[in-house]
């Protein structure tokens, strides 16, 4: 019996010694030889810097009412709406009644305007008639005067010579006295026909004009009115989603709805031009030495996660802000309440047709690239036992050996490793509960 024990003895001693030569000279157990590695690797390193942000359009178009009027139907803010297309309507029975009544009006002005020049097309040629037969009988007056002034002489001739009774010469005499007094009536007549065709001449332009006038005055009344009805539609400046603006309803600020009444000169909307559009992000203190504009940015929006964008650093503004707000990372959600950040703005380079005003975006901005480096996941780094001091646990066959480490750059997956390890080695992911120097 007690040969039976001491050989149990002896068996349980020599176990344990196993045991215990198997920790001492293999440095894991089963649980450190299930722990996930991964390869110490070499190449380009993205020094980047992840934040969350807003899209938001470039520029924005402001729709101000140029007549007033009641709404009577509008498309539902967010609907998207194309260049020129129609999205509001106010009231336009007034104004349609009026353009009827200025129709009737500028047609009878018209009528009127050419009535008068026809009219004035015919006097004017009926007085150029009779300043043309004054004008005759003038010459005609002339042309009497110097027969009858040559006649005059001839008998003056042949009295001279008594060939002619002296009464004769006398009468001569006097019609070349009335043929004078002819011309001079005949100068007075000419006279007053021109005088009279000058004057006419005024007052037909002058009748023209008014005519002219109030059909001009009728066809621009009628001409705002038709702008008036055609201003009644509000239409879009430019591709975009519909904003309603806010206005005073007594009690307080409320969206624009139909019924609505709406004065000229009024904002009614805006339109975000979505042909170009930025990212409104912003980066907390401890990150921000490390953004600069002029940086590339790659942008992920929420809504459509497959859709990679491109986009560049155009503003980081100058001063920090204290905010509290949630930080989004793809798929990482966590809270930074009291943080100092700073204002970035990404613009993008190509729009994509489905983005949207206010969508999430996720933003990261490459900071630096480093063309070769050696680099790690940051799960492999741990803290030494000194302070700051950074270790490894390099995988060596079924033992993982403790290694000290310099660091330099890092992004959110891995970190630079400036000695220490070298490519292709396997590091732990997971702190082993043993390992060797």
């Amino acid at each position: 019996m007690k040969i039976v024990r001491y050989v149990l003895i002896v068996v349980a001693l020599a176990g344990v010694s196993a045991i215990s030569y198997a920790i001492l000279h293999r440095g894991i157990g089963n649980s450190d030889a299930e722990l996930p590695v991964a390869s110490v690797s070499k190449g380009e390193f993205r020094v980047t810097v992840r934040e969350v942000g807003y899209l938001k359009a470039k520029k924005t178009i402001s729709v101000t009412t140029k007549s007033g009027g009641k709404i009577t139907k509008m498309l539902r803010e967010g609907t998207f709406v194309k260049q020129d297309e129609p999205f509001l309507w106010t009231e336009t029975k007034q104004i349609e009644e009026r353009i009827k009544e200025l129709e009737v009006s500028a047609e009878v002005a018209k009528a009127n305007l050419e009535k008068t020049i026809e009219n004035n097309k015919l006097q004017k040629k009926l007085a150029e008639l009779t300043l043309e037969q004054a004008k005759k009988e003038l010459a005609h007056s002339e042309t009497l005067y110097q027969d009858e002034k040559e006649e005059r002489d001839r008998k003056k001739r042949l009295a001279e010579k008594g060939l002619i009774a002296e009464k004769e010469l006398v009468g001569a005499e006097a019609r070349v006295r009335a043929a004078a007094l002819n011309i001079e009536k005949a100068k007075i007549g000419l006279d007053k026909v021109q005088r009279q065709l000058t004057t006419n001449l005024k007052i037909w332009a002058t009748d023209e004009q008014n005519a002219e006038a109030e059909y001009e005055k009728n066809k621009r009344e009628l001409d705002k009115k038709n702008q008036e009805l055609e201003d009644s539609v509000l239409k879009a400046p430019t591709s975009g989603i519909i904003v309603y603006e806010n206005m005073w309803k007594g009690s307080g600020f409320e969206k624009l709805q139909e019924g609505d009444q709406l004065w000229e000169g009024q904002k009614a909307a805006e339109v975000p031009d979505m042909s170009s559009m930025l990212v409104m992000a912003q980066v907390n203190e401890v990150d921000s030495a490390m953004v600069k504009e002029g940086q590339v940015a790659e942008i992920r929006v929420v809504a459509f996660p497959d859709l990679l964008l491109k986009g560049k650093v155009t503003r980081k503004a100058t001063l920090a802000e204290d905010k509290s707000r949630s930080r989004y990372f793809w798929g990482d959600r966590s809270e930074s309440a009291g943080l100092r950040t700073f204002d970035v703005t990404v613009e993008l380079e190509k729009v994509d047709p489905r983005l949207r005003e206010g969508m999430t975006a996720n933003v990261i901005v490459i900071a630096d690239t480093i063309p070769d480096a050696t680099y790690v996941p940051l799960e492999a780094v741990f803290a030494g036992d000194t302070g700051g001091e950074k270790v490894v646990f390099v995988k060596k066959g079924d033992r993982f050996e403790k290694r000290r480490i310099q660091t330099g750059a890092a992004n959110d997956n891995y970190v630079i490793v400036t000695s220490g390890v070298a490519p292709g080695e396997s590091v732990a992911l997971k702190k082993p509960e043993s390992s060797v120097p």
